[in-house]
């Protein structure tokens, strides 16, 4: 059975105990949570029984014990997840409003899983190469290594799936598309929200967006 494969930031989550407490004011949270898109997406294969893993990096520390632990008893292949001695494990702080809606404040491109280095020998036989858009606003580096993986794994036969996953906090004036585009040519699977289609596609109808995605 092919695998299932993708690159980007294990993190540790460190969450508001209570909604509408923001981040900006003394109050408690609970945590650490094993999380990043990436990370969450290859245990989740992996806990369905596909064999799946995950090309990143976490410190030397206990959050990234902590994230390591978690995969490899879900079944993730964990080869490729790379141990810095000197940058600690990514964290996501997030705080939640009574809506649901959600206010984050990132620590990944000063982190270990945003100097994630690409393997000089890639996984073999790979099926399906997943991008979460996240992972290519964390940092230069990592999104330097999935546009070196995408077209390796596009010539090798696997298909390409993307999820825009948009960060805005991560966005830094940076538009959707000068991000994304590279890793569309390649794309076989994309799986955006309402609001990602629209912004991807800069159309105003979800009809329009994907007739002018497919046509792309």
């Amino acid at each position: 059975m092919k695998s299932i494969w993708t690159l980007g930031e294990p993190i540790c989550e460190i969450m508001r105990t209570e909604c509408d407490k923001g981040l900006e004011n003394p109050d408690f949270f609970r945590g650490p949570y094993p999380s990043g898109a990436p990370a969450i997406f290859i245990d989740t294969a992996a806990k369905l029984g596909h064999p799946a893993g995950l090309i990143g990096a976490v410190g030397h520390d206990a959050f990234g014990d902590c994230i390591r632990k978690r995969l490899l008893r879900d079944g993730a292949d964990c080869t490729h997840l790379q141990t810095s001695q000197t940058l600690s494990t990514g964290v996501a702080f997030v705080s939640y409003t009574g809506d649901g809606e959600r206010t984050f404040i990132f620590h990944i491109g000063n982190a270990a899983a945003g100097a994630v280095q690409l393997p000089e020998e890639l996984p073999a036989d790979v099926g399906v190469f997943h991008v979460m858009g996240c992972a290519m606003m964390a940092s230069e580096t990592m999104r330097e290594a999935i546009l070196r993986a995408v077209p390796h794994y596009a010539k090798e036969g696997a298909l390409i799936s993307l999820d825009p996953n948009i960060r805005p906090e991560a966005l830094r004036d940076r538009s959707l598309q000068e991000i994304l585009n590279p890793v569309m040519e390649h794309c076989s699977v994309l799986l955006p929200g309402v609001e990602e289609l629209l912004a991807l596609a800069e159309e105003s109808t979800v009809d329009a967006a994907a007739q002018k995605l497919f046509k792309r």
